[in-house]
């Protein structure tokens, strides 16, 4: 199965996650076939779409704990941060996390600086 459907099948819209360092709430806005949309705030939307999911666990693959490197700016070029920026505009790490932990896919590390690391 691959993780978007994993993640189709696991997760809830409405479904509310804490982000890894800060606590911080979020929810699920939505699920449909291309994209995951987070609920961040009172007004802001994050849509990650099905192809940044599925590059996620070849891009941690072999490289033990990565950063998560949630930034509002420009990433460490070796966080996960940077990796979804190829396909979200905004910070979207602290929210990918929790719902790739929740699935099976990661471990974390929630000391500073918050890290991942692929379960294979």
């Amino acid at each position: 199965m691959s993780l978007f459907n994993k993640i189709r099948s696991s997760i809830q819209p409405g479904q509310k996650f804490r982000t890894p360092s800060k606590e911080t709430p979020f929810s699920v806005k939505a699920i449909d076939t291309q994209h995951v949309t987070f609920s961040v705030g009172e007004k802001s939307k994050i849509k990650v779409p099905a192809t940044c999911w599925e590059g996620i666990p070849d891009y941690l693959r072999g490289r033990g704990w990565v950063r998560i490197g949630a930034v509002h700016d420009t990433a460490d070029t070796s966080t996960l941060e940077a990796y979804l920026d190829r396909f979200v505009s905004s910070s979207s790490s602290s929210y990918v996390v929790p719902v790739l932990e929740h699935i099976g896919t990661v471990k974390v590390e929630r000391s500073k600086p918050a890290k991942v690391r692929l379960i294979e």
